[in-house]
């Protein structure tokens, strides 16, 4: 994933929560006084912790499994899956999904929710076939059209120990 070479990270000095991000190793802290990270700093949290947990739902069973999305930006969320997984099927039949993303480390959670919709782009398809070398097997199997990409456009809501019992704030993703 290019993200312009600027490494992102959000970490906690004391009891307040900073946002850094570094340029050829060089890291440049700013400390929030506040306690909910806003659109770029969730965005920068889930693109330094791309593995999540997706929750869907089959009927009216709920289903959950890890993720790791391929990257998150201003557009939203990308993951990517097969079409003979059972995911596929229940986005196709239900596209209302939450993906939470967790640093343990950090004691940070943030949750998202909203829809996914199917994303139809030759190029980004090839972008991650190409960074996800464990797809090459599954094309030679399955086929192309079996990788299939979708966009979760949606609601952010950010946990920590500080505001566990705060209202949930929501950031539009």
């Amino acid at each position: 994933m290019d993200n312009g070479g600027i490494a992102y990270g959000v970490g906690w000095v004391g009891k307040k929560n900073i946002f850094y991000k570094g340029m050829g190793g060089v890291k440049q802290s700013y400390i929030k006084r506040r306690s909910i990270m806003d659109k770029a700093e969730i965005i920068a949290f889930m693109n330094t912790n791309p593995d999540s947990y997706m929750a869907t739902v089959e009927g009216n069973k709920p289903h959950v499994r890890g993720i790791g999305i391929f990257k998150a930006d201003e557009n939203g969320i990308i993951i990517q899956t097969s079409t003979y997984k059972d995911i596929y099927k229940q986005l196709s039949a239900n596209p209302n999904v939450e993906l939470c993303f967790h640093n343990a480390k950090q004691s940070i959670q943030v949750r998202v929710s909203g829809a996914v919709e199917p994303v139809d782009d030759r190029e980004l398809k090839d972008e991650i076939i190409a960074q996800r070398s464990f797809l090459k097997s599954q094309i030679e199997k399955n086929g192309y059209e079996s990788i299939v990409i979708y966009r979760l456009k949606g609601k952010a809501t950010v946990w920590t120990f500080k505001t566990n019992f705060d209202p949930k704030k929501y950031v539009q993703i």
